[in-house]
């Protein structure tokens, strides 16, 4: 009876640390690639609302990520793996390029301007 409680407290433990690792994860992708720790206020409410945008930005990202992947991302209890931060950030800005220049240079017989523009903008 001591050892099956030793084991459940072990498998919990493993639990914690791998939402704990997780966390951490997290942190620091919001630290380093979202600018967390770039803040430059000194009041409470100004240093929240950074936290808040670090985090909505995070949210974003995460989200079209997962609306990319589909149907693979609605199983319940499955981990997904997801692009790095940086890796999200780049296919964000991509798209919003693409959108960009579809703005520009509108039409359908404009497809292949469009195609060389976005191809050297991108490359930039």
């Amino acid at each position: 009876m001591a050892a099956a409680r030793q084991i459940v407290s072990i498998c919990q433990m493993v639990s914690i640390y791998e939402m704990r690792w997780l966390l951490e994860v997290l942190f620091q992708g919001l630290h380093r690639d979202l600018g967390l720790g770039d803040y430059q206020m000194l009041h409470r409410e100004a240093i929240l609302a950074h936290l808040h945008l670090c985090c909505l930005a995070h949210l974003l990202l995460t989200h079209r990520c997962l609306a990319a992947i589909g149907a693979q991302a609605t199983k319940a209890f499955q981990q997904v793996n997801l692009p790095t931060m940086n890796q999200r950030l780049a296919t964000l800005r991509a798209q919003i390029a693409r959108d960009r220049i579809r703005e520009l240079v509108p039409g359908a017989k404009h497809e292949k301007l469009r195609q060389t523009l976005c191809d050297h903008l991108l490359a930039a």
